[in-house]
């Protein structure tokens, strides 16, 4: 047998209920699958480590898991915050739109046959977006 070692000590508590069944078990290893308890005991680890998704199961795959998580946002952050924001998106619109109610309408400019600048938006649905806009006042 080599004398390359690590040597470590398990002790159990028999009067645990689990510390009782873990040496029930090893007392009744099947011999023919784990000759030894350390080859039971090596198995046991590997299995449980290959279980652990997370990889928490050392220090540093712990502060591997921190660092990524810590720049993680989840959809319910998203719309926490999307909901937090919400209103004060809705009155930013709002008084925007009011505002431009203010100014003269878009009309061509005289002596020009270019058509008026409207970003693209049909300005015949205006009246809809108004009463929608006004219905957020009220929330």
């Amino acid at each position: 047998m080599s004398q390359n070692l690590f040597r470590v000590s398990i002790r159990f508590d028999l009067n645990n209920p689990e510390h009782a069944e873990i040496v029930s078990i090893i007392k009744d290893l099947n011999k023919s699958k784990y000759t030894t308890i350390s080859a039971f005991g090596i198995e046991a680890i590997k299995y449980y480590i290959r279980a652990l998704s997370d990889n928490t199961l050392t220090n540093q795959g712990k502060k591997a898991v921190d660092e990524r998580s810590a720049d993680l946002v989840t959809n319910k952050d998203l719309d926490k915050r999307i909901a937090a924001y919400d209103k004060d998106i809705r009155l930013f619109i709002y008084e925007t739109v009011m505002g431009c109610k203010n100014h003269p309408p878009i009309t061509t400019p005289p002596n020009t046959s270019d058509p008026p600048e409207t970003g693209g938006i049909d300005l015949t649905q205006c009246d809809s977006v108004m009463k929608d806009m006004n219905s957020w006042v009220g929330e």
